[in-house]
């Protein structure tokens, strides 16, 4: 009796999490068809707003789409735009090609930022990887929280080890999901940017930059983002800066 108890909290909780990831798969899988329809019609500004809202939801974001939407960018003289999409590209799938060409359209922009490190190869290796670890900590999570349940319904002994193990497991999410994903350098996207000396609309300015530079983020006050520049340490309106993210 209390195994089949457990059986069938267990395919309930089962069928909801799949028929919720299915219908939500099947809604981008459509809209991502009419985007690569009016891609392959040459018809870039209508996909790429498309791909942008997709983009923007955090779901269902391929290599392919990000390719496309880089080539959209570069192709209406948005370079800033090119890179943020290819850089992106980049963080998915770790290809030296991409980088490449990150840095020929840097070079040819004069645009700084783009030099390859050692650390961002480890970082890019790991981050690769993140989302096979965080389904397989959702599916622990799960799990545990079914058998809490199943020991509380059918009131066997208190097991003090999964009630643990849950909590664990959800704090690593929360971990992972709040502060795991940012990869602390942006994209400047606005032309003729203040770099200011402090957090402040009166501070003194250090530089005026054009759109395309990838910056090192330092950390954010307020409105203003710390970041390297060159030397010195400036400060950059956020609304001027995408922000990268695995």
């Amino acid at each position: 009796m209390q195994n089949n108890q457990f059986k069938i909290i267990l395919l309930f909780l089962f069928l909801v999490f799949s028929s919720t990831i299915h219908a939500f798969g099947q809604a981008f899988s459509r809209d991502i068809e009419v985007a690569d329809s009016l891609f392959k019609q040459k018809k870039f500004t209508e996909s790429f707003e498309i791909y942008k809202a997709i983009h923007e939801t955090g779901e269902y974001i391929s290599p392919a789409m990000l390719l496309k939407m880089a080539y959209i960018r570069e192709g209406l003289g948005d370079e800033a735009g090119a890179l943020y999409y290819l850089n992106t590209y980049y963080l998915q799938t770790t290809n030296d090609k991409t980088f490449e060409k990150m840095e020929q359209l840097a070079d040819n922009n004069e645009l700084t930022g783009y030099e390859y490190s050692d650390q961002d190869w480890l970082f890019n290796i790991y981050y690769k990887y993140q989302h096979h670890v965080l389904a397989s900590l959702f599916a622990l999570g799960i799990f545990l929280c079914v058998l809490v349940i199943f020991k509380k319904v059918v009131k066997t002994k208190k097991s003090y080890t999964a009630g643990f193990g849950l909590l664990l497991v959800i704090v690593i999410i929360f971990i992972v999901v709040n502060f795991g994903t940012e990869y602390n350098q942006g994209i400047l996207v606005k032309n003729n940017s203040y770099i200011m000396s402090a957090p402040s609309a009166g501070a003194d300015v250090l530089d005026v930059s054009k759109a395309g530079h990838r910056l090192q983020i330092l950390g954010t006050e307020d409105i203003w983002l710390k970041v390297q520049w060159g030397n010195q340490i400036g400060y950059i309106k956020e609304a001027y800066v995408k922000q990268l993210y695995f």
